[in-house]
């Protein structure tokens, strides 16, 4: 059976720019780093189990767990070395190690790490006492360790890794929550985050979410380390700081429904399909889980899972975010800056645009007005609302202002490059307008837009309506040029583009102009008699 969150029953209103980024560079980081750590990897690993073998010798023969003789450690122990040396796994060593430790009277495991730093303290003269046996034991650790750093040393997580003895390394409570042990390690914890990271970068901003999230792991990291100060293994990955954000997911987005993906082989029949819990029932029942492993993994003597960190994470996630609301942080900075990004993008109205609508209405349009004029001057670039406040003059007649700010509209949009917004914009406003064209040059440009995407009836009505209207005579002749070429090339009509051209010829143009006109005329005499002529 397979169950896997998929996702969650809710929508946001911006592209979740930054849960993206954080995936993609914890994607390319495992690309780089898991292609080149698999020979290092297996080395260490080797390496490890001798050293850990010669070190649990040496910790039970200081602890007494000796034969007589004084030479050999008790049977039980030397089978747990042998275990050890033939470990096949990582976790395998550990759960062996573990098991090792506690069989040695008075033995933990903090003392056992303990007694790591301490032999790397000594030297072969404190053993001229003790046995040969013993003494050689000892040089065998040593070699072992300096191997095991030379080899840490080189590697990736080793050296951006949070190594709990190596605390002072700060810059590694940030790195290690980049770093993944394999893939499975990575899809998991990216699946995570896709599925909390979203809803909480839109409800508390970027700048906020990335800083939370950081914290969260660096937080977490510190937990881990803390319950095992003397440990040398390096702790990787996003669990930590996934963890923070799943617990301010189960405060700040409480009901929210997540989506699951479930997947049954009945006998030989797959059973597939998806159902939704809500986040106070999932989240919750994730961090309990958490709980009873790391209960578990106490009981069966380890286990190569931080589960400490994941603990704190959540625990620090939650309560975060219950501060943030107890202390009104979220409501008035975190979810005020959003709805302010919401407005400026256009996807809340301002509440000031619904109160100078009301006054308007009202017959206040004095005091309209300047609430409007304050909106268009903070938000010159939102045409949005631009295009609403111009309709709302021309539904009230003031068609200066209207015109005015459509002219303002349809700028801003063909800036923006917005081309197909700006020939709906044109159509929808400035050709119902049947008084003086006030941007014969802006239509210009979308009609040459609309031209080249061969929308030719709509570009005879751009050309067509700046004729008529436009203010400024050269303009005007412009757009009849341009409609000549319109209706030879694009609508197959040569005829009525010469009689265009003629009417143009007899008014008074300066020789420049004259010239031009004659171009265009030859250029489609041309066209039409090539078309004309038979094809052989």
């Amino acid at each position: 059976m397979l169950i896997l969150p998929i996702g969650t029953k809710s929508s946001i209103a911006f592209k979740p720019k930054l849960t993206i980024t954080l995936i993609v560079i914890n994607t390319l980081i495992a690309i780089i780093t898991l292609t080149n750590t698999g020979h290092d990897k297996a080395a260490l690993f080797k390496v490890q189990k001798e050293k850990f073998a010669q070190q649990i010798r040496l910790y039970a023969i200081e602890n007494k767990d000796i034969e007589e003789t004084g030479d050999d450690c008790s049977p039980e122990i030397e089978l747990a070395i042998t275990e050890i040396k033939n470990s096949r796994n990582l976790h395998n060593l550990e759960t062996t190690l573990h098991k090792a430790i506690y069989m040695v009277e008075g033995g933990g495991v903090e003392d056992f790490w303990e007694f790591g730093n301490t032999l790397r303290s000594r030297s072969r003269d404190y053993y001229s006492t003790w046995s040969i046996k013993t003494a050689d034991s000892f040089d065998k650790w040593k070699e072992y360790k300096e191997k095991e750093v030379r080899i840490a040393i080189g590697r990736t997580n080793y050296s951006f890794g949070l190594v709990p003895s190596r605390m002072d390394r700060t810059y590694t409570f940030i790195t290690h929550i980049f770093l993944h042990g394999s893939i499975l390690h990575l899809l998991g914890n990216m699946l995570f985050l896709w599925i909390v990271g979203c809803l909480l970068e839109d409800s508390w901003g970027r700048l906020p979410f990335l800083l939370f999230y950081l914290a969260g792991g660096a937080f977490a990291g510190l937990a881990h380390c803390l319950q095992n100060s003397s440990s040398t293994i390096p702790l990787i990955g996003a669990s930590g700081a996934i963890a923070a954000a799943m617990g301010a997911f189960t405060v700040v987005h409480l009901t929210t429904r997540i989506k699951f993906f479930y997947f049954i082989l009945f006998f030989i029949r797959p059973i597939f399909g998806t159902f939704y819990l809500p986040a106070f029932v999932v989240l919750p029942l994730w961090f309990f889980q958490q709980l009873a492993l790391k209960s578990l993994a106490n009981f069966a003597g380890g286990s190569h899972v931080a589960y400490i960190a994941h603990i704190a994470g959540f625990i620090a996630g939650l309560i975060t975010a219950l501060l943030f609301r107890a202390t009104g942080f979220e409501k008035r900075f975190l979810h005020a800056k959003v709805r302010k990004k919401q407005i400026d993008a256009g996807i809340l109205e301002d509440p000031r645009f619904n109160e100078a609508c009301e006054l308007m209405r009202e017959g206040a349009t004095i005091r309209a007005k300047k609430l409007f004029s304050k909106l268009i001057e903070e938000r010159p670039d939102n045409t949005v609302m631009l295009r609403d406040i111009a309709m709302i003059y021309r539904e009230n007649e003031l068609e200066d202002e209207s015109r005015k700010i459509g002219e303002q509209a349809l700028k801003k949009l063909l800036l923006d490059s917005k081309n197909e917004e700006a020939a709906v914009w044109a159509k929808e406003f400035v050709l119902q307008n049947n008084n003086q064209c006030s941007s014969p040059q802006l239509l210009l440009n979308v009609g040459k837009w609309l031209m080249n995407r061969e929308r030719y009836n709509e570009a005879y009505d751009i050309y067509s309506y700046i004729q008529q209207h436009s203010p400024l005579p050269l303009l005007s002749i412009k757009a009849s040029i341009a409609m000549a070429e319109l209706l030879s090339s694009g609508m197959d009509n040569t005829p009525q583009a010469l009689t265009i051209l003629k009417e143009l010829k007899d008014k008074d143009l300066e020789p420049e102009w004259l010239d031009r006109i004659n171009k265009v005329e030859t250029t489609i005499k041309n066209s039409f008699s090539n078309r004309q002529q038979p094809v052989v």
